[in-house]
């Protein structure tokens, strides 16, 4: 049996040599190989939401502590899905279920933002910019190092998303005038934990 981890929000060195010993890779950041996502409750990090594109189960930190226990990585994951009341408070405050999404995700044949193409405007601080890109990468879209251009008709690319971090920026006004709509990062993150995009979710324009 093929377990590779990934914890958020939760950390266990203790148990990290016996995991190894059974046969598991523990990651310490996402890459594509991540089988298990070890987390208490559905999260908003780098982690988590890169971890859902490839991920076969999100077990809570009480799995490989069995696992541990037991000498084995032969323990049924679904027993330890997260259903808490954090994962609860999570889902109602973002408008999701964990469950259901989870399964879009297994079921799906092209990845959320397959075929879309997303730019994020120059004034993002670095690090919050490489973290919604590597978010919106894993979950398939294409990134944009241009400003998105319009045809002499003034026509613009339907397939491009535009996420901004201030609607005081050069670049927001720049891209609002041309007809794009510029949205906040929750487009991206909000969207994956739904696995649905809404563009005319209001909670996803940038003010």
């Amino acid at each position: 049996k093929r377990v590779v981890l990934l914890r958020t929000g939760t950390n266990n060195p203790k148990e990290r040599q016996k995991l190894q010993e059974l046969g598991a890779v523990i990651l310490d950041e996402y890459d594509e190989s991540v089988t298990h996502i070890v987390s208490s409750q559905p999260r908003r990090t780098l982690k988590f939401i890169c971890g859902l594109a490839t991920a076969k189960h999100i077990v809570t930190d009480a799995w490989p502590t069995h696992c541990v226990r037991r000498h084995t990585l032969e323990v049924d994951e679904q027993r330890y899905f997260p259903e808490n009341k954090a994962t609860k408070k999570t889902e109602k405050e973002y408008g999701f279920s964990l469950k259901k999404s989870f399964q879009t995700l297994q079921e799906r044949a092209v990845s959320l933002f397959d075929g879309y193409k997303v730019y994020l405007t120059k004034d993002f601080p670095k690090e919050i910019k490489k973290a919604i890109a590597l978010m919106a990468q894993a979950h398939g879209a294409a990134l944009m190092s241009r400003v998105p251009r319009v045809t002499r008709n003034g026509q613009i690319d339907d397939d491009v998303i535009v996420i901004g971090y201030s609607a005081d920026s050069k670049d927001h006004d720049n891209l609002i005038k041309k007809g794009y709509d510029v949205y906040n990062k929750e487009i991206i993150i909000t969207s994956i934990l739904r696995q649905e995009i809404n563009f005319d979710d209001e909670a996803f324009v940038l003010q």
